[in-house]
């Protein structure tokens, strides 16, 4: 027995589809490839389920949403649409938002993504309470892409069709993230069904700041999808294809897979090629990122820091190197003294830090790799030999070192729209971990 992820109550749980089975049945079952970011290396055939629901919610209040969008699905979403075309939107709004917030719910517990705030809408999806707080819904057409042209642009209507055209046949649930100066937990996502996209910008009810932060994502994301119309609560709306069709949708997610969609290695010269696959399946548990003792004494910085930049260079390579870098040097094992104790170790890793703020978002937390960054960004007496196994550490430099590796760590996870939970406990690891280095009378426990 387990508790329903909708309504709370201990059940034999049944399987809910997270794509709606209907939708597999119309264009066959064959025809549907799931992408699973857990997975991102196979190509996995047939649907995912999530099997958390009871048997109640799964045929009552989840099933009438099921049903409502496939009446949609059948009676507008499914025409392909092309370029300059418009389309009349008229639908209930309610139980349009509440499905589209279903379908993102049952995502997100697939990936373990956004589950803490949308679960939080829970009571309103199944129809039993008013919504916690307003969600910001888009629309825009996603038209035909013709690749007769380079680069592929929207495809115009053409009478007898165009073997170069390529009509989106899909549906695709995704997370994304506007393009602001800011951290934001507010849930961005979009569910895309065949020539439709529907965006929502979904806050925390409980988070007062979400307001004005709602404002300015929907501002710039305005911005960025011109053709996007936001859907009034009498659920009618005229949206029109322009700029956005197939292809220009999928080609970032193509090239942050690359050794899912580019036939193996992301690279030639890529020093990880051989790696990345493994470390994405599981295969690979670590990957130590050596410096030799000639880079540390020339303080020639460029080659580790390439290969570190490389690490985060697509959301594939990124979410494979997560917390699984170690970084270190053999070429000490002479000296008497910690890393931390040599001037020029110390110079070296601090300029690596400052060009690679993202430390904390790779590093392996067995390895102390933080404490060892920490050691040499922060200590203040890192050319002194301690006989008690301490290390003074400078508050202020303590306190700069947390702030640039939070915000490093921040700009990968925002660039890659990885998960906030993911963020949340990288955060706590290595907090964990500089815990034993909080400043106490200037001194810290190393």
């Amino acid at each position: 027995m387990i508790s329903c992820a909708y309504c709370d109550k201990e059940c034999n749980p049944t399987r809910e589809h997270v794509v709606p089975r209907w939708y597999i049945k119309a264009v066959g079952k064959d025809g549907i490839e799931t992408f699973n970011a857990r997975s991102p290396t196979k190509h996995i055939r047939g649907d995912i389920l999530v099997k958390d629901v009871c048997k109640e919610c799964n045929s009552g209040p989840l099933g009438t949403l099921d049903a409502y969008g496939k009446r949609l699905y059948f009676d507008l979403l499914r025409h392909p649409v092309y370029y300059g075309e418009s389309v009349d939107l008229n639908c209930d709004y309610e139980l349009l938002l509440r499905w589209l917030l279903k379908l993102c719910f049952n995502s997100a517990r697939v990936h373990n993504s956004d589950v803490s705030i949308l679960v939080k809408y829970k009571d309103f999806l199944l129809g039993n309470s008013p919504i916690p707080a307003p969600v910001s819904t888009y629309a825009h057409l996603v038209a035909a892409t013709d690749f007769g042209t380079t680069p592929p642009t929207p495809a115009h209507r053409i009478i007898g069709g165009d073997d170069d055209i390529d009509e989106p046949r899909w549906f695709r649930l995704t997370q994304f993230r506007t393009n602001v100066d800011f951290m934001s937990e507010i849930v961005q996502r979009q569910v895309y069904i065949d020539g439709f996209c529907f965006t929502l910008l979904v806050p925390d009810p409980n988070r007062i700041e979400h307001t004005e932060q709602l404002s300015q994502l929907e501002t710039r994301f305005t911005e960025w999808t011109r053709d996007a119309k936001r859907l009034p609560s009498s659920g009618q709306v005229r949206v029109t294809a322009h700029a956005v069709h197939a292809y220009s949708c999928i080609e970032d997610h193509l090239l942050n897979y690359p050794t899912r969609y580019a036939d193996g290695a992301p690279s030639e010269s890529s020093e990880f090629s051989d790696v990345i696959s493994d470390m994405l399946d599981g295969e690979v548990k670590a990957l130590a990122v050596c410096v030799t003792r000639e880079e540390i004494d020339s303080g020639d910085t460029s080659q580790i820091v390439a290969r570190l930049n490389e690490l985060v260079a697509t959301r594939e390579s990124a979410i494979g190197a997560m917390q699984r870098v170690a970084i270190w040097s053999d070429g000490f094992d002479d000296d008497s003294r910690e890393l931390w104790e040599i001037p020029a170790v110390v110079n070296f890793l601090q300029e690596v830090f400052s060009a690679c703020p993202f430390l904390f978002f790779l590093a392996m937390p067995e390895s102390k790799t933080v404490q060892l960054f920490a050691a040499c960004c922060c200590s203040c007496c890192a050319d002194r030999t301690h006989t008690d196994e301490l290390i003074e550490f400078d508050t202020e430099m303590l306190r700069t070192f947390m702030d640039t590796g939070f915000r490093g760590l921040n700009e990968v996870t925002q660039r890659f729209a990885i998960s906030i939970e993911i963020n949340r406990a990288i955060s706590e690891t290595a907090l964990r971990f500089l815990k034993v280095l909080q400043p106490c009378d200037a001194k810290a426990a190393q």
